[in-house]
């Protein structure tokens, strides 16, 4: 069953803002709400399943996943609930059965008492009742501040921590007392719950912290839907149900069996209280003010796409390269939005994008023809190109085989290789980035983006490579390739593969379009860009400012206003 992603745009009580959801199957409305610090992406082997009877519907929290914040870093359960009720009203449902998951079933519980009109019934699995003295120790340990530490460190402390939190409950409590009987589960598992952390950043506080303040015990007296409160017999709640003192005549307080059980009493109650029919799915529409999201459907799956058409004049499109992402261009499309219309797709498997093709079968043109299949959806005949290292490769591809949609075409850090080196680049540039059981991934990854900014090639950290500037290691520019380059997982050793491989010189060549080549002095690629502006008369060449947000003159000077 094709789960697809969406987003929706809702001018509400806290301004505009977007949520992403995933959507899938027939029938009635059930809409899944995730724990935190997760996200809808754990819910998608559920909603494959339970899509046989309902249209699910799983959206990511404010500020969780790849939906926007409050911008409320003390929003209660209530908040989340009247956000909740927003998202419900913009996708056009009437009422739906909800299903919650930890930090999602408070909010199914305070939506249901705040708006019982729009809730059929709920099932709260992991529903948590805490005595005051619980509720003061979580708060001032449960939750500190996540920062990225120039030595990666933060990384190290956020592996242990998903860890302890499947060893201990509370994961800070460190005691026989605390330990709970639970296997811990393969690398790959925590290291898709890192990701989704990642994606809350230090804003994961404030969901949890919502639920840790919400006496949701209160609410049931009161609730006016059918609900059932469960937990599963392994589950560090389960224990919470017996501190469920009294309830209204329409909550039903069951423990639940094994996981799987679990499951399967939540699916039969819910089966019971059916929620409306479900609308069709309506086009997304525009932020106010800042770059948008929206996912375009390619060959082979979505995409996710960033676009601001508020500007007059030929649209932009950025495009970035090999681990790269939306975020990793965002400086340079905040400066460009406010003078042309930009649009910022995600190559396939990259950021929030998926991987559209087998791995044997990403090339440059695969990749150009997810951009032609993108601009088509967005109906854009004709743009100004902008691609930053490999990505150049895509957007040189799109301007030789799409002349006359491709105006002008900037590249910057074009990998314009000397003889050998791509071999060596292919042997040693792009390893394998694993899941390990001690997370020391997540270093790896961190120490391999860092000495990209001072070395080149990374992998040959010596005296003579260098890289003669000022590097771009801060902790936060640093933090935000990692994540992207963490999301990319081996997709961006196919990126790399391929972008080695690609025609660089006939292509340059062969372009009729005018082009401009340049680069900052901190670009490991200046000098191979600065060569393909010496080796092909048609390339104009400028260097570029230190700071990328001042990227946008430059790049203008040419396009043109």
């Amino acid at each position: 069953m094709r789960i697809k992603r969406h987003f929706v745009t809702i001018d509400g009580r806290w301004g505009p803002r977007q949520v992403h959801y995933r959507r899938c199957g027939d029938g009635p409305a059930l809409l899944l709400l995730h724990q935190s610090p997760r996200s809808s992406a754990e819910f998608v082997e559920l909603m494959e399943r339970w899509g046989e009877s309902f249209s699910v519907i799983a959206p990511d929290h404010p500020g969780y996943g790849i939906s926007d914040p409050l911008g409320d870093p003390a929003a209660n359960m209530e908040a989340f609930a009247e956000a909740l009720a927003e998202f419900i009203e913009a996708i056009g449902l009437e009422s739906v059965a909800v299903y919650g998951l930890h930090t999602g079933a408070g909010m199914a519980v305070a939506l249901a008492a705040r708006h019982p009109e729009r809730v059929s019934c709920l099932v709260a699995n992991g529903f948590v009742v805490f005595e005051e003295h619980e509720r003061q120790s979580f708060l001032a340990n449960y939750l500190p501040p996540f920062r990225p530490a120039w030595d990666g460190s933060h990384l190290a402390w956020l592996w242990a921590r998903h860890r302890d939190q499947l060893i201990f409950f509370p994961w800070y409590d460190r005691t026989s007392a605390a330990r709970m009987d639970l296997s811990m589960p393969d690398p790959e598992y925590l290291h898709e719950a890192v990701i989704d952390f990642l994606r809350a950043d230090d804003n994961y506080r404030v969901g949890y912290a919502a639920a840790f303040r919400y006496r949701g015990d209160l609410a049931l007296r009161y609730l006016r839907v059918p609900a059932l409160i469960t937990a599963a017999e392994q589950d560090p709640l389960r224990d919470h149900l017996d501190r469920i003192q009294r309830t209204s005549e329409q909550v039903e307080v069951r423990p639940g069996g094994s996981l799987e059980k679990t499951l399967e009493m939540a699916l039969e109650f819910l089966k019971r209280h059916p929620g409306a029919d479900v609308p069709e799915v309506r086009t997304t529409s525009a932020a106010p003010g800042c770059l948008w999201n929206r996912m375009v459907d390619v060959r082979g799956g979505q995409l996710r796409v960033q676009c601001d058409f508020e500007a007059d004049g030929l649209p932009v499109l950025i495009q970035h390269g090999a681990g790269g992402s939306a975020e990793t261009v965002g400086p340079i499309a905040a400066a460009i939005r406010s003078h042309r219309p930009v649009i910022v797709v995600e190559l396939p498997g990259h950021g929030e994008s998926d991987s559209t093709h087998p791995d044997e079968a990403v090339t440059v043109a695969r990749y150009r023809e997810a951009l032609t299949d993108v601009l088509d959806g967005l109906g854009v005949d004709q743009v100004d190109v902008y691609g930053q290292w490999g990505g150049g490769l895509v957007a040189l591809d799109l301007a030789r085989t799409h002349a006359g949609r491709v105006q002008s075409l900037a590249i910057s850090g074009l990998q314009y290789l000397a003889d050998g080196e791509p071999q060596s680049l292919l042997a040693s540039y792009a390893p394998a980035i694993v899941p390990v059981w001690h997370g020391g991934h997540l270093l790896e990854t961190w120490h391999l983006v860092r000495d990209q900014s001072l070395y080149w090639p990374w992998f040959r950290p010596s005296s003579d490579s260098i890289i003669r500037a000022d590097p771009q290691i801060d902790a936060e520019s640093v933090h935000t390739r990692v994540v992207a380059m963490l999301k990319a997982g081996p997709n961006w050793r196919h990126a790399c593969r391929s972008f080695f491989q690609y025609p660089v010189r006939a292509q340059l060549n062969a372009l009729r379009a005018p082009i401009l080549l340049c680069a900052a002095a901190w670009d490991p690629n200046r000098p191979h860009t600065q060569a393909a502006a010496t080796a092909v008369g048609a390339c104009q060449y400028r260097d570029l400012p230190d700071d990328e947000a001042d990227w946008a003159t430059t790049l203008f000077e040419f396009f043109g206003h």
